[in-house]
């Protein structure tokens, strides 16, 4: 919402005249929050494809951080691209005379932050664990 708030208020203060001119407030609040909502999307994917890389390579948590780590980044990494690979599929599909390879370029590009973001969350998460991963509890009494 935040993020939505800001494009409109850049949205009808700057930018050239023409672009004001056409823009409403309630516009500029629409195209934002689209905006935003595939920023959440992204996000979630990535989500998604960090944690399931890593419950898949190190399902006891008995690798080095590190591996963890570069997991993270490359399922992130690797769930965007596929995203976006998804997304220009659909949009092939319901409409063939689209621009092909937009959303696969466009993943690419979200590629590098989204990893580099995992990377940064699962090396803090890291740092900060109270308690070694490698650690196993028993719940038989």
């Amino acid at each position: 919402m935040c993020g939505s708030l800001v494009f409109a208020y850049l949205a009808l203060v700057g930018g050239n005249d023409s672009w004001r001119a056409y823009l409403t407030a309630p516009e500029a609040l629409r195209l934002g929050t689209g905006n935003g909502f595939a920023g959440i999307v992204v996000a979630a994917t990535a989500l998604i494809g960090g944690t399931v890389a890593v419950a898949l390579k190190d399902q006891r948590l008995r690798r080095p951080r590190s591996a963890r780590i570069w997991w993270a980044a490359i399922g992130a990494a690797a769930a965007v691209v596929a995203l976006g690979i998804a997304v220009e599929i659909a949009v092939v599909i319901m409409e063939p005379t689209a621009w092909l390879g937009l959303f696969v370029l466009g993943g690419m590009w979200l590629t590098v932050p989204a990893g580099a973001i995992a990377a940064g969350l699962v090396a803090l998460t890291e740092r900060n664990a109270k308690a070694p991963p490698t650690a196993e509890v028993s719940v038989d009494g």
